[in-house]
């Protein structure tokens, strides 16, 4: 399709027009409808092949399966404490609300981010957070690294 992975997509600067809503970068796209089709299948029957492997049908059923996911034996992985995250939860594991009340104004994920601020800014900076977090809260990281990419790049 043309995607040079660049990571700029966060900012609207996709260099080839893949990702973005700018007229002037789209004009670079070179790509068609067709390899956009075929990507999207192409990815989906990978997705299928791996459910199945794991023994599922759909996305859907191992939404809250947290026993899937397991930390990779890595040492930049090894840095971090998933501990919290990958754990049992009694009761149901999935989302209870049909649907997130549209344009979500992100104040919980806004007043996350000013808590870390001054780590972000400065990474030396040593910060350690307990927060409750739920599936209503499912941008919270996308939010903070969008934050390290705006003020490291």
């Amino acid at each position: 399709m043309g995607c040079w992975v660049l990571r700029s997509v966060f900012q609207y600067t996709c260099a080839v027009g893949v990702a973005t809503q700018d007229e002037a970068l789209r004009k670079r796209f070179s790509g068609n409808v067709e390899k956009v089709i075929n990507y999207f299948t192409l990815m989906a029957e990978d997705i299928r092949e791996i459910l199945a492997s794991l023994g599922y049908k759909s996305l859907e059923e191992i939404v809250g399966q947290n026993h899937l996911l397991e930390v990779i034996d890595d040492a930049f992985a090894k840095k971090f404490n998933f501990e919290e995250m990958l754990y049992k939860l009694d009761g149901v594991n999935t989302c209870q609300v049909a649907s997130n009340a549209p344009y979500d104004k992100n104040t919980y994920e806004n007043d996350l981010v000013k808590e870390l601020m001054e780590t972000i800014e400065n990474p030396a900076t040593p910060i350690v957070l307990h927060k409750n977090i739920s599936n209503l809260n499912r941008s919270f990281a996308t939010r903070i690294s969008g934050e390290i990419a705006l003020t490291l790049w």
